[in-house]
């Protein structure tokens, strides 16, 4: 259970560069609005893929999970994907073929009184914070 409020938990995400860049291609953010993404994850496969701290070494992924929406008063996307501890920085992806984006950051579970719901930074809330560190490249 994450400790914070959720307008704290809305802001838990950052942005991170390697001194030495990978030699690989990375998985695009999702450049969709949320009802498109609503949309898409009805329609395809929507999924988590992270390290739980139970299996640190084992990479898990929870195939087929449910996005429920957006927060009503923080932006946060909720969803019902199997995870535990030490998943949280874990990418939402929506797959199609052969072809995946990110549309959001794992960051916390909740149990409610409609049992657990887990919640993600959407990617529209900090994907404007990339290009401008990339502008002088």
């Amino acid at each position: 259970l994450h400790p914070t409020q959720p307008q704290a938990m809305a802001r838990d995400w950052a942005i991170l560069e390697l001194a030495t860049p990978l030699d690989i291609k990375p998985v695009p953010l999702s450049t969709r609005s949320l009802s498109e993404v609503m949309t898409a994850a009805r329609s395809r496969e929507f999924n988590v893929a992270g390290y739980a701290a139970d299996y640190a070494e084992v990479l898990m992924r929870h195939q087929g999970c449910q996005l429920l929406g957006e927060a009503s008063d923080v932006p946060l996307l909720v969803h019902r994907c199997d995870v535990t501890y030490g998943v949280s920085g874990a990418p939402l992806l929506l797959l199609e073929g052969d072809k995946a984006e990110i549309v959001g950051i794992h960051n916390a579970v909740a149990d409610t009184t409609k049992g657990m719901i887990a919640t993600a930074v959407p990617v529209w809330t900090f994907a404007p914070q990339i290009a401008p560190a990339h502008a002088d490249r």
